[in-house]
């Protein structure tokens, strides 16, 4: 009869820390959802190598590479799925800035300065003046005010000959918010740079929420 104490004696002890990573591989999965988990696969990864290398060296006497191995897949799968994620967003997020951007010089440039008005949000617009009767401004006012903007003149007098060069960047103080620059170098403006702040706005179109980009800001740069 084999003595029950002998049975104990023979099982090898878990490796706490490849239990650690394995935990930590499976935590991973918050950097999905947000930034603030940024650390834990690096964590995950760190407890993983360790514990393989506490597990190599300890002659057999503890299992748990299997744990180890699994953290660390974990953790590496979710790192790489979050990096593609932001990658994936950050390049539609400047393809759209970039859209925008060109579609509100394009209509200035051709002349539709309402197109170009309802591409802004009223933030970026001058302050609308009322009538004693605290009726809105007809359009015919609110294009010209626009269109004497200094930055929207810029634009209107590259006409159709040249066209700007625009190049995007993401705000680093905000996200969801990107700087575009149109320069007009090739408009004979020389070291003219239009610079235009877009967003994306939440709209409400029916029964649905749909997002919208918008100018919300701009001004003439030299």
């Amino acid at each position: 009869m084999t003595d029950p104490a002998d049975e104990l004696a023979g099982e090898r002890p878990v490796s706490g820390l490849a239990v650690a990573a394995l935990l930590a591989g499976c935590g991973s999965a918050l950097v999905l959802f947000t930034s603030l988990a940024a650390m834990l696969p690096v964590v995950a990864v760190v407890l993983a190598v360790v514990a393989l290398v506490d597990l190599a060296r300890s002659e057999r006497r503890r299992v748990g590479r299997g744990a180890a191995l699994a953290g660390l897949a974990l953790a590496v799968g979710f790192a790489a799925q979050a990096a593609g994620g932001f990658l994936v967003d950050r390049w539609i997020g400047g393809h759209r800035a970039a859209v925008t951007a060109a579609a509100w010089i394009d209509a200035i440039r051709d002349g539709r300065l309402a197109d170009a008005v309802g591409m802004c949000s009223p933030t970026a617009l001058p302050p609308r003046g009322h009538d004693p009767a605290h009726r809105e401004p007809a359009g015919a006012e609110i294009t010209a005010t626009f269109q004497a903007l200094p930055a929207v003149a810029a634009v209107a007098a590259c006409g159709r000959d040249a066209l700007p060069l625009i190049t995007v960047r993401r705000d680093p103080a905000d996200a969801a918010v990107w700087m575009a620059l149109a320069d007009l170098s090739a408009c004979g403006r020389v070291g003219g740079t239009v610079r235009l702040v877009v967003e994306p706005r939440a709209t409400v179109r029916g029964r649905e929420t749909v997002e919208r980009w918008l100018v919300t800001g701009f001004e003439l740069a030299n």
